[in-house]
């Protein structure tokens, strides 16, 4: 059995939380996560896809329990920032969720991520 699938076996929930901030930066705790960004903006409102790798499951299904967001460490102003995210797909060590963000000015948010592994 690869170690990845022993070390999350099914039922298994996965925490993370990430923090993005002006300067670019990116940090993340959790289980060897990583994180990655294809941003794209457009006129005064950025329309960003957030690709979030997390390199810790291996050809497992999983589900998206409960996400959430803050603006630059403050409850998210209305209308200023809404956030969709679900699991797009899962390949190899990774597993892929996409967030559509939709904010007018800085980038800095931070959130928390909760998944659970419901097939190994």
């Amino acid at each position: 059995m690869n170690p990845i699938s022993s070390k999350y076996p099914a039922g298994s929930v996965v925490s993370m939380s990430f923090q993005h901030d002006d300067d670019m930066s990116t940090s993340v705790d959790g289980s060897s996560a990583t994180l990655s960004y294809d941003m794209a903006a457009s006129s005064q409102v950025a329309r960003r896809a957030v690709n979030m790798s997390t390199r810790m499951l291996d050809d497992s299904v999983v589900r998206l329990i409960t996400w959430q967001v803050t603006h630059c460490g403050e409850p998210t102003p209305d209308g200023q920032l809404t956030m969709s995210a679900r699991v797009m797909q899962w390949y190899g060590w990774r597993v892929m969720i996409r967030f559509l963000v939709f904010e007018d000015a800085r980038i800095c948010w931070r959130g928390t991520l909760e998944l659970e592994v419901i097939h190994d």
